[in-house]
């Protein structure tokens, strides 16, 4: 049995972490360079801010003026994702990381019952980090994967007032089994092993030191962060202080 954790408006959940006075006030991460929403709280998506919605756009909007922007921190936020994985790994078999905010868990050989010992999962990653999450389960990867992104749209397309018809769907072009990447091991590493060894050169020698030829050897352009919070977890500098009294 596999099962797929996925962060809640995980962008916005690390900001919240770091900040209780955001628990119920609509929290919107921008994109790079401050662009557009890609990460909304359910107070943001009440007030209709769309996925994608361009800030330039909603900024001066009266009926926003609560909401809190912020600007990407993809430092924090990869080092929250690092956290949560590391709590799970201590409490099932395998942990694989299928993105930033979402990870399959191997629940083969769990005993007890499997809807309480995920809640019990879910309530352990939220004191632990902070981040709220969802958890579902299937005896394949794909299946609550699909069944996820069905959900979804019928939430998209359902109307009140309208009569609907069942439909099939065809899934194409799937690979051959032989082809499936990793789900706990198997795959080849060497990818990994080279962004481990850039990640080590560019800790001990300064950020950059290190990068790929792509980016530019004197790049001119930054993106802007005119709202970034601070890196509480990775920059020394930024980490938070605690006052007695």
């Amino acid at each position: 049995m596999y099962g797929l954790i996925d962060c809640n408006a995980f962008y916005c959940s690390c900001q919240r972490a770091f900040d209780p006075s955001l628990k119920h006030q609509p929290v919107v991460v921008l994109s790079n360079n401050d662009g557009c929403a890609i990460s909304r709280t359910a107070e943001a998506k009440a007030l209709g801010i769309g996925m994608g919605e361009a800030w330039y756009l909603v900024r001066g909007q009266p009926r926003l003026a609560g909401v809190a922007w912020y600007s990407s921190n993809y430092p924090l936020y990869a080092d929250m994702s690092r956290r949560v994985c590391q709590v799970l790994q201590e409490h099932v078999p395998s942990v694989e990381v299928y993105s930033i905010d979402e990870m399959f868990l191997d629940l083969g050989g769990l005993e007890g019952d499997l809807l309480g010992r995920c809640r019990d999962l879910r309530r352990t990653v939220e004191q632990v980090t902070k981040i709220p999450t969802c958890v579902g389960w299937g005896p394949t990867q794909d299946t609550f994967t699909l069944l996820g992104h069905a959900r979804t749209l019928l939430r998209t397309v359902w109307k009140e007032g309208y009569r609907y018809t069942k439909a099939g769907v065809t899934l194409n072009d799937l690979a051959p089994c032989n082809r499936q990447t990793a789900l706990f091991g198997g795959n080849d590493t060497r990818g990994l092993k080279a962004s481990q060894a850039m990640d080590a050169v560019n800790r001990k020698f300064g950020q950059g030191s290190l990068q790929l030829l792509g980016a530019g050897l004197e790049p001119r352009w930054k993106s802007r962060q005119q709202m970034r919070s601070p890196r509480y977890t990775t920059q020394l500098s930024e980490i938070m202080e605690a006052v007695t009294f």
